[in-house]
């Protein structure tokens, strides 16, 4: 019975996509990074995450979960302007 279980493996980041876990502290750096939020490039980071171009889905998505996240440009160190190149061009 062993054999049919199903493989879970994949399934484990979706409570950090869906918001389901805790803030982190960004490995404690004081830095602030304010992550433009641009819905008409970034459709979604639930379609995007997966394969190759993943990773342009997920960094900003991290770090707006984080403690290095701030709204107000005016504190913030760095800018990040997310969009979901690949994601657009290969999915939609």
């Amino acid at each position: 019975a062993k054999d049919w279980a199903a493989d879970l493996t994949d399934l484990r980041i979706y409570p950090f996509l869906l918001g389901l876990t805790p803030r982190h502290d960004c490995y404690g750096s004081k830095l602030k990074i304010f992550v433009y939020d641009l819905p008409h490039l970034t459709r979604g980071v639930l379609h995007c995450h997966h394969g190759q171009w993943g990773l342009e889905a997920l960094i900003p998505h991290w770090l707006r979960q984080g403690s290095c996240s701030t709204q107000d440009a005016e504190e913030a160190d760095f800018f990040l302007v997310p969009w979901h190149t690949w994601c657009d061009r290969i999915v939609y």
